[in-house]
């Protein structure tokens, strides 16, 4: 998926090129209502990611739901719930979630 690849690659115009501008974005740390804010989490974003492990993806229509691991820099992984809608070719609607408790 070309929303993942953007993020691994740290590729901000191409994650740019796959927003729409009135994209929304919801997800335990961050809520933005603008492509504009989507890329300041984006930026903020990448520079803690270190990695992104597509578990499963699965495509309803314009809708994608992707199971991912996401590691930050002390390497722990954490299971991320990532739901997009797409109109026209582009992401106008981003959701995520996961499990902010500590992993004991």
């Amino acid at each position: 998926m070309a929303y993942f690849a953007a993020w691994q690659a740290r590729d901000a115009d191409r994650f740019r090129g796959l927003l729409a501008d009135d994209v929304s974005w919801e997800g335990p740390s961050w809520r933005a209502i603008t492509a504009e804010q989507c890329m300041a989490a984006f930026h903020q974003a990448s520079s803690l990611v270190t990695s992104v492990d597509i578990q499963h993806i699965w495509v309803d229509g314009d809708d994608v739901l992707t199971w991912i691991e996401v590691r930050t820099g002390d390497e722990s992984a954490r299971p991320i719930a990532n739901w997009t809608h797409v109109t026209d070719g582009r992401i106008t609607r981003i959701r995520a979630t996961s499990d902010l408790l500590p992993s004991s």
